[in-house]
């Protein structure tokens, strides 16, 4: 390490930063808040690219709860996979799992929709 690597951005400034470029603010918020209460929070001890069960039901019940539906669903999902591959690109590893966690959250509540009582309407 050089002199000079102390001036050059952290993966996580790197990342946060391209998050709010790419108009992704919502997920640059939750990189920050995961960035300081640690990223692996909630994650399963075998596999931090995933929710525990228990975090992962209660995320559910605010979807439900805000009623989100299908096409607002898919586009978080959407979103949440372009966080993860900037993390990725930006070589911040926690990161890129925190985001994976929400990739496997909204896929699981569109294939789950009906079953887990998501809003009738569009």
């Amino acid at each position: 390490m050089g002199f000079f690597d102390f001036f050059k951005p952290s993966p996580f400034s790197k990342a946060h930063s391209m998050l709010k470029k790419n108009n992704l603010v919502a997920q640059a918020m939750i990189l920050k808040q995961a960035n300081q209460l640690g990223y692996t929070s909630f994650s399963k001890k075998n596999d931090p690219s995933v929710f525990t069960d228990s975090h992962r039901d209660i995320e559910i019940k605010m979807l439900v709860g805000q009623k989100v539906n299908i096409m607002a669903a898919a586009g978080s999902i959407n979103r949440f996979k372009k966080a993860k591959e900037i993390c990725k690109e930006c070589k911040l590893i926690d990161g890129e799992n925190l985001f994976k966690q929400y990739v496997n959250l909204y896929e699981y509540y569109v294939t789950n929709y009906n079953k887990l009582g998501g809003p009738s309407s569009w």
